[in-house]
């Protein structure tokens, strides 16, 4: 069954929304010196996935992404947030040309909610 582009886009921008808000009040680590040269790596990792938007490599860029969240950080968590929020915002035929859907989307932000312990459908 095809799901209707508008519920999509509600359940992405609904899953977005919650997900940005629980990542975004968790403590990330004691020590603020290796969190400022995390969160500048992150900010260097976040630009290379937004070159691999630009080029259409969207899969790579999520397998990247996947790659990086094995460390269940917040910070690459509100990356990873950052990240499908900006696929969401891509016209359907920039999508279509990566080989990539509003479904992946939604399913990529279920993944990363069960990777940090949040499991709903």
């Amino acid at each position: 069954m095809i799901e209707s582009k508008d519920w999509l886009l509600s359940q992405i921008n609904v899953l977005v929304k919650f997900l940005a808000g629980i990542f975004a009040n968790k403590k990330i680590s004691e020590d603020m010196e290796e969190d400022s040269i995390y969160k500048q790596d992150s900010f260097n990792f976040e630009r290379l996935l937004e070159s691999l938007i630009a080029e259409g490599r969207i899969n790579e860029a999520e397998d990247l992404l996947f790659d990086r969240l094995e460390n269940l950080n917040y910070i690459d968590a509100n990356l990873a947030v950052r990240f499908y929020e900006k696929l969401n915002l891509l016209p359907d035929e920039k999508l279509e040309e990566a080989d990539y859907s509003r479904e992946e989307i939604l399913q990529g932000l279920r993944d990363l909610s069960k990777l940090f312990g949040l499991n709903f459908s």
